[in-house]
């Protein structure tokens, strides 16, 4: 099954808060024209895979687990989540940096709570080996956002110009990696 997901292609024409065409508010050879020119060069087949699940890569379409921290833990997370065929490791708690804690042994009571099995299921060796992950996935795409780039709130307001807004900035960041990679475009 088919999972939807929220990715949206690039479409140079669409409206965002910007007027509908560049050239009407910039003056000819203005830097900014350097974003569009350079999407219209890319070879996005890789990232549109990405997204629609024909080969592997960050996201999944339909993910096997899923990872959070404590704040998104509830009893309703953990059972729409599983509904939907997804593995939860969903911290139940906080835990102090570099506090360990002990491995689980033996079988669960039949009448542990549903925190309760999470919190035993976060202490087996596959547990904490899934809820690591988080830390190499998009947790540091957020850091690198927040820490380097200084995005630290949004500047609009409603959800389609905060959409548009962080739109950008995913944009100038997949950008920004791509030139610091050394990337550059393939010609014919």
């Amino acid at each position: 099954m088919t999972k939807p997901t929220r990715f949206q292609p690039y479409d140079r024409e669409q409206l965002l808060l910007l007027p509908q065409d560049m050239r009407e508010w910039l003056p000819e050879g203005d830097l900014a024209y350097f974003i569009p020119d350079v999407v219209e060069t890319l070879d996005l087949g890789a990232i549109y895979g990405d997204y629609d699940g024909s080969r592997g890569g960050q996201p999944p379409c339909h993910p096997d687990e899923l990872s959070a921290d404590n704040g998104y833990f509830s009893e309703d997370n953990v059972t729409n989540v599983e509904k939907e065929e997804i593995e939860p490791y969903i911290a139940t708690g906080r835990q102090k940096h570099g506090e360990k804690t002990l491995p689980a042994c033996g079988r669960i009571r039949k009448d542990a709570t549903v925190r309760e099995r999470m919190a035993r299921k976060l202490r087996t060796l596959r547990g904490r080996g899934a809820y690591k992950k988080r830390k190499q996935t998009v947790e540091p795409v957020f850091g690198q956002i927040k820490g380097a780039r200084g995005f630290r709130q949004f500047l609009l307001r409603g959800l389609r110009n905060v959409s548009a807004e962080w739109d950008l900035i995913c944009l100038t960041h997949n950008l920004l990696k791509l030139h610091r990679s050394g990337w550059k475009v393939q010609t014919a």
